[in-house]
């Protein structure tokens, strides 16, 4: 699990191509998925002012109404000059978001979309963090996904409905959490008890983060826009020399 909580979009400027009546670009910058901004042509751009050379190791924006058929791109250059930018590379696109991950330290950055309607799309989170890599998750895990529809029966036995949403509603288990990151089953390098804690610290109960649940497979279950429905981060103690720790998260997808 790669959770993407780090974010420093409010730091920035926002330069739009076009903006279509009534939209302004501070919507990427609300951790709301439904507060889109759209352009008014089948492409968008949008530039980003870090202000200053900063290092980004993250980049996703939630997809919109993108189909998929388009062409998604992050540009990145020294200078607001776009003629041969000095980084290019196209994002990765799933069910639910546009991303990167990689090593790049410029002032401006550079979104290119086209698609085939006006281009809208949402909330955009630009990390100068990574992600936090979680230790292996306990392997029996139940994915629940709990509707906010609701009904009920008149005194004649008709129903009556009032269509909501689907959203996950689960919690996931890591059973063997070292006291500091270090090198994972995978080999990779995973947050230990520490870093675990300093995220929570960070967003708690409040800050929406993206989740990608099983990094290498966003088939099985894309990325999920969630917060953390615990009021709680529990660590329990496994060993009497605090070498193995034990914790819970619960996972609350909202728009």
């Amino acid at each position: 699990m790669r959770i993407f909580y780090n974010n420093i979009i409010d730091t920035a400027v926002l330069t739009a191509s076009s903006t279509a009546a009534g939209n302004n670009t501070s919507s990427f910058a609300k951790a709301i998925l439904a507060d889109t901004f759209t352009f008014t042509s089948t492409t968008g751009l949008l530039v980003i002012d870090l202000l200053a050379a900063t290092q980004i190791k993250s980049f996703i924006i939630d997809i919109g109404n993108m189909t998929g058929g388009g062409t998604y791109t992050l540009e990145a250059n020294a200078t607001d000059v776009w003629t041969s930018p000095s980084f290019s590379e196209s994002l990765t696109i799933s069910d639910t978001a546009l991303y990167w991950t990689g090593d790049e330290t410029y002032r401006y950055f550079r979104l290119c979309i086209t698609d085939t309607d006006n281009v809208s799309l949402g909330y955009i989170m630009i990390g100068s963090e990574s992600y936090l890599q979680m230790p292996g998750i306990d392997p029996g895990v139940t994915l629940n996904y709990e509707t906010t529809s609701s009904n009920s029966i008149s005194n004649s036995g008709q129903n009556y409905g009032n269509i909501g949403y689907e959203r996950l509603n689960t919690s996931f288990t890591f059973p063997m959490i070292t006291e500091t990151e270090g090198v994972g089953f995978l080999s990779d390098t995973v947050a230990g008890r520490q870093e675990i804690k300093a995220m929570w610290s960070e967003v708690q109960n409040i800050n929406p983060v993206w989740i990608f649940l099983w990094a290498n497979n966003l088939d099985e279950h894309p990325p999920v826009f969630a917060i953390f429905d615990q009021d709680t981060l529990s660590m329990d103690k496994l060993s009497q020399d605090g070498k193995y720790w034990k914790t819970e998260l619960e996972i609350l997808e909202v728009f």
